[in-house]
């Protein structure tokens, strides 16, 4: 099943009423602790039509071109009110759609991140866990209309988990990231830092170095 014989489908059923909607995903992810390490190697796909049968809107959904074919066609069955079609956009072109390439392995930030959080901390946090992603994905979009749009994104992403220590107390923190190019675990040990020390201080953590997209939770126990 290709997209040309879905679209083929859609104009079939509606003639110029109709979109078509491809994702496609691939991501690698690379979960460090100190005892060892897990990969994981992720693949998805997603389909979408939408589209005005004798007046009605209809919508189909699914992870796979031919499967999509089938609902499609199971999709008049279901109950509908009449309604107008929305405008479609015309004959618009874009580039960076094509097919999602494999992303390298994501890096081993461990033992680095390590050694920079316990110098940060001088002793008091430890890290815990490193989980990193690479990935790309790319979306396409077609419509009745002559509307053939494409756009391709990449993501390096990841959290990392660390616990301070403060007898009697602990605090277990963690921080989200996100790089558009290389790693930045200097800043990344910064953020630990903080999240991981300053409430067993007492102190408020500094704007600065709490990013809104990182979050913490803490926790306090007996020695």
């Amino acid at each position: 099943m290709t997209p040309e014989r879905l679209r083929e489908t859609l104009e079939g059923r509606a003639p110029g009423q109709w979109e078509l909607y491809r994702k496609s995903a691939d991501s690698r992810e690379l979960a460090r602790t100190g005892a060892g390490r897990v990969e994981t190697w992720r693949r998805e796909e997603g389909w979408a039509a939408r589209w005005w049968e004798d007046g009605f809107p209809r919508f189909a959904g699914a992870s796979a071109a031919d499967l999509l074919e089938r609902a499609i066609t199971e999709a008049p069955r279901l109950p509908a009110g009449r309604q107008p079609p929305p405008p479609w956009p015309e004959g618009r072109h874009g580039d960076g759609g094509g097919a999602v390439s494999t992303p390298d392995l994501a890096p081993d930030l461990f033992d680095d991140l390590h050694r920079l959080l316990s110098a940060e901390s001088r002793g008091d946090a430890v890290l815990s866990r490193v989980t990193v992603r690479r990935g790309a994905a790319a979306e396409r979009i077609w419509n009745g209309r002559g509307l053939d749009v494409a756009l391709a994104t990449a993501v390096f992403d990841g959290h990392a988990v660390a616990v301070g220590r403060k007898s009697p107390r602990a605090c277990e923190a963690r921080v989200l990231f996100r790089w558009e190019d290389g790693p930045d675990i200097v800043s990344l040990a910064r953020r630990l830092c903080d999240r991981a020390t300053l409430p067993l201080s007492g102190r408020a953590t500094p704007i600065a170095r709490s990013p809104a997209a990182a979050r913490s939770t803490t926790s306090s126990s007996s020695a």
